[in-house]
């Protein structure tokens, strides 16, 4: 999934059932051998699309592209978390964000 989004940011949904349908592979969902089939297919397309190499895409990177600004002392989202997926939380969104007191976090929980 990790690799669907940072290859196809524009997708609604990232999920290797939709994934396989949007790449054109063929996929049996929830078939154990058919999914490791179909994931190790997205890795191979993800290196197409994209040029980056097998080791680019092994290698960690921070995915959220730097730490989430410090949230405001005051403001109208003091006290709130908000998380921003699919997009930097260093941005100009999370700035604003955090300006107005919220907490910008990376995932829901």
């Amino acid at each position: 999934m990790r690799v669907a989004k940072r290859a196809w940011p524009e997708l609604p949904s990232h999920r290797l059932n939709v994934l396989s349908k949007f790449l054109g592979i063929r996929h049996k969902h929830h078939d154990a051998l058919s999914d490791a089939r179909a994931a190790g297919m997205v890795i191979v397309r993800a290196i197409e699309h994209t040029g980056i190499d097998l080791a680019g895409w092994l290698t960690p990177v921070n995915a959220r592209g730097g730490p989430a600004p410090k949230p405001a002392a005051i403001g109208p989202l003091r006290g709130e978390r908000i998380a921003i997926l699919g997009a930097p939380r260093h941005g100009a969104l999370a700035r604003c964000l955090a300006a107005n007191g919220a907490r910008v976090v990376a995932l829901v929980g």
